[in-house]
């Protein structure tokens, strides 16, 4: 493992979904493409890119397979994170467009649970 950074450093790790996300849907992307009209190719890109990502976040299996991309890669850099730290930090979340709005969703479905337990390692600390 890489040694630490020094205590009070902001680090901010990215989350890769948007790739890994169109790997599943290559067979709706291929017949998007094949759908799309020639004219205006930049314009339709743009409509084909990202108007149709979040028109298929609104379908379950997407949303699903999103989110669960998502916290999956959270959880495991959070906790390569902490193990390099040789602690249990808080952590802030940040998104971008789409990504802000996966990200409401993925703290909107946490359990009182999950972040009583957040709240315990904020005490601990203090």
């Amino acid at each position: 493992l890489p040694v630490p950074l020094p205590l009070g450093r902001i680090e901010f790790i990215p989350i890769e979904w948007y790739d890994r996300i169109h790997s599943y849907s290559n067979a709706t992307m291929a017949s998007v493409r094949a759908a799309t009209l020639p004219t205006i190719p930049a314009l339709r890109a743009i409509a084909n890119e990202v108007v149709l990502d979040v028109l298929m976040y609104l379908t379950p299996l997407t949303c699903e397979t999103t989110i669960r991309c998502v916290l999956t890669q959270m959880n495991h850099l959070y906790e390569k994170f902490c193990v390099l730290n040789e602690q249990k930090v808080p952590c802030s979340i940040l998104g971008h467009s789409l990504g802000s709005v996966i990200a409401w969703d993925i703290l909107c479905g946490l359990e009182m649970g999950d972040v009583a337990d957040a709240n315990e390692v904020k005490e601990d600390e203090e």
